[in-house]
């Protein structure tokens, strides 16, 4: 259990060696809380990342902060969305995650825990000169859902995750190494 916040900024400029002249803030939350047992932990992440200026249309897909990841859509944002398929100058970002730890097999100093993953993902873009919509309109948000195997030894993290996207109906399979977030 626990939490991390981040507040992070970027700029781009002649003396920073770009021949762009932008600048972007990212804000961002990591929640956990074990629920009844620390083998059941449910994971909130969040960010909003907001870019400005004479911003390169390759930067639409960049998100900033202490792990800068690609666009919305992939193993690293919203699961089951083709990967880097929105992006813009502002996106926002969320998942939730029930992470099950269900078998624990002895192995040396540190146990190897086998667990279970649920989880939902969501994010939205929004691209300069185009019309946006209301920030809220369902239609405007890219969501997918799934589910996933954790292996863990410490701090190692294998990761095989299905997600599934709820509006284009394409599915993904993602393995990794280390948690999403």
């Amino acid at each position: 259990s626990g939490f991390l916040l981040q507040f992070a900024g970027r700029v781009a400029r002649p003396w920073t060696a770009s021949v762009f002249s932008y600048q972007g803030v990212t804000f961002g939350m990591r929640i956990f809380f074990s629920l009844w047992t620390p083998r059941l932990v449910l994971a909130l992440h969040g960010v909003a990342d907001h870019l400005w200026g004479d911003v390169p249309f390759w930067e639409w897909n960049q998100l900033g902060g202490i792990s800068s990841v690609e666009g919305l859509g992939g193993l690293d944002t919203v699961r089951g969305v083709p990967r880097n398929r929105y992006g813009g100058n502002t996106k926002v970002l969320g998942n939730v995650e029930l992470r099950w730890a269900t078998v624990e097999i002895p192995w040396g100093p540190a146990p190897l825990h086998i667990g279970l993953s649920g989880f939902f993902d969501t994010g939205r873009a929004g691209q300069p000169g185009q019309a946006n919509g209301k920030f809220f309109d369902a239609s405007q948000w890219h969501s997918g859902a799934g589910g996933g195997l954790r292996i863990t030894r410490r701090a190692a993290v294998i990761r095989a995750d299905f997600g599934v996207d709820w509006v284009l109906k394409r599915t993904g399979i993602y393995i990794a190494f280390g948690q999403l977030f």
